[in-house]
């Protein structure tokens, strides 16, 4: 067991519990690998996969649902708390291999090798590694850059001014402080003024941005609370109690707020008295015969790539880009101030003048449009994220930063020579999500269901040919018929289709739900440093929220509006 910190701030954390994610939780693993053997023996044989997967990507964007019929009823930020949080629990695994895909046809790659050779750079767990870095229990040691001169608090950067004056500043009295800290003198090799932040990957886009930085404004809200109500405290004291109250409110709503709203109820409840029935052993690891927890190649190459089909092609962003001025902010705009944009990166090019180095102060996000909506209000469809379907939002088809993530260092002479074919694969995300999983040989979801079911961890209902052909169009079925795709359908097109039939758009079905729910839950279990584990038995009622304001925490709203981002 870890020590107990909680209740002794003298004493740092428990090393054991940090060296046990650093040296042993760094590995992707099959959940299912003899499945996946049989998929890549019988894939090495078939030489017309790939194409057929890039024609099925086609089908995803053909077929475009009114507003009112796309969207799921869940509060559009969600969409990206679970880029969040995907960021936090893995890194590394879509960037194996990445360049074989460009080959026509390409073989899957061994599923030893896989295993042997792709490391997580991030741990499984929900611990914010991707906020603090990977030593965060050794404090401002480790990562001074992060941390003003005390190295207890986040630096956090300043918003530019108003690009136009005629837009007005969102919650002007929470102030300019909402941008990531940049580095002050510009690098050529990085855009002017790169953020300064342990993952780079949380600068994706605008909105995962401001999210990295809500998480940093928290932090420096607890030690606040921590310098006032508890003298005496060593800086590493107090920067240890705003790291774990952050850490921990922040897995507690992982649990109760993002997961309560993926997955199907039923299936929620039923894990929910399964995380907290006290057995660390009743999880998806000691099912699949391994005591050490890992990163299940099916559940982050595929399960929790779902969230892509949530992407709205345009935000009500916030009162200069919304509903009042009839200008939503587009998905393309999102990249326009991220340091990786492929827009940011042009204008660098040409020495822009126009370039704000910072956030312009208009483009501060309005987290109210973002989560804290009326789910029953027909008018605020624009507010809710796209359902989770076989669809996806048109501009997916061709992602503005894709070719720039992936294109900007060590570029092959292979690739170079065939830059045309790597751009529209890497920019098509649908692509992408299916030949990354033929490449890693993931097994049908009418395989990995069954055997679910064999395992004995949930009812799944399988979906029938009649459910996969449902709401399709004739091109599509007879694609699916003649690929073979109709009886091996692809894990990650599989999962969508599930949440289409069993969940109405509205939530995952049921080899999804299992899927997401059981690998957070059984990981949080495992973390020895989790609230779970907590010795002192921490609880959301002892949480700093609940004693700042008197009121219980209830989820993503309540965490804003402690870091001050959102009135």
């Amino acid at each position: 067991m870890s020590k107990n910190y909680s209740a002794n701030l003298e004493e740092e954390l428990s090393d054991r519990s940090f060296k046990y994610v650093k040296q042993k939780q760094n590995r992707f693993k099959y959940f299912f690998k003899n499945l996946v053997y049989q998929r890549y023996q019988l894939s090495a044989k078939k030489t017309t996969t790939t194409e057929q997967l890039k024609m099925l990507a086609q089908h995803i964007f053909a077929n475009q649902p009114s507003p009112k019929q796309a969207h799921s009823g869940i509060p559009v930020g969600y969409t990206y708390l679970g880029q969040f949080i995907n960021h936090d629990m893995n890194e590394g695994i879509e960037l194996f291999a990445p360049f074989k895909i460009v080959e026509k046809p390409f073989e899957p790659i061994s599923p030893d090798e896989l295993e042997d050779k792709a490391r997580n750079k991030k741990s499984p767990f929900f611990d914010l590694f991707n906020v603090y870095g990977e030593e965060a229990n050794k404090h401002k040691r480790e990562n001074p850059a992060l941390y003003e001169e005390r190295g207890i608090r986040f630096k956090i950067g300043t918003n530019a001014a108003n690009a136009d004056p005629k837009n007005a500043v969102p919650s002007p009295q929470l102030g300019l402080k909402r941008d990531l800290p940049r580095n002050e003198v510009s690098d050529e090799t990085l855009a002017p003024y790169h953020p300064i932040m342990a993952d780079i990957r949380n600068e994706n886009n605008l909105i995962i941005a401001q999210l990295h930085v809500a998480i940093l404004k928290f932090h420096n809200e607890a030690v606040d609370y921590a310098e006032k109500t508890m003298p005496g405290k060593s800086d590493l004291q107090i920067f240890k109690y705003a790291h774990r109250e952050t850490r921990f409110h922040y897995q507690w709503l992982v649990v109760h707020d993002y997961l309560k709203r993926i997955i199907a109820p039923a299936i929620y409840k039923e894990l929910l008295t399964e995380l907290y029935d006290g057995n660390n052993q009743n999880t998806i690891f000691k099912q699949a015969n391994e005591t050490i927890p890992f990163t299940p190649v099916e559940f982050t190459a595929a399960v929790f790539r779902f969230g892509h089909s949530m992407i709205r092609q345009e935000y009500d962003f916030n009162e200069n880009f919304g509903r009042e001025k009839e200008q939503l902010a587009s998905l393309n705009s999102l990249f326009d101030f991220t340091s990786q944009g492929a827009n940011r990166i042009e204008k660098r090019q040409k020495t822009d003048k126009t370039l704000a180095p910072q956030l312009p102060a208009d483009w501060i996000i309005d987290w109210k449009r973002f989560f804290d909506i009326d789910t029953k209000n027909p008018d605020l469809a624009h507010r809710f994220a796209r359902a989770i379907n076989t669809n996806m939002a048109l501009p997916l088809k061709k992602m503005p930063n894709k070719d720039h993530d992936l294109l900007s260092e060590k570029l092959t002479k292979k690739v170079k020579a065939s830059t045309n074919t790597f751009n529209g694969i890497m920019r098509n995300l649908a692509t992408l999500d299916l030949l990354r999983g033929h490449l890693f040989s993931l097994p049908s979801g009418q395989e990995t269901a069954q055997a679910w079911q064999q395992m004995e961890m949930g009812k799944i209902r399988p979906l029938t040919s009649k459910a996969l052909k449902s709401n399709n169009s004739d091109a599509l079925n007879k694609l699916l018929k003649e690929s073979g795709f109709l009886e091996h359908t692809p894990l990650w097109y599989y999962i969508l289709k599930e949440a289409e039939v069993q969940g109405n758009g509205k939530h995952l079905g049921d080899l999804g739900s299992y899927m997401m729910g059981k690998t957070m839950i059984g990981l949080l279990k495992k973390d020895v440093a989790s609230y779970i584990n907590d010795e002192a038995e921490w609880t959301i009622e002892k949480g700093i929220i609940a004693k700042v304001t008197g009121k219980p925490f209830e989820g993503i709203s309540d965490f804003l509006r402690f870091a001050k981002v959102m009135e």
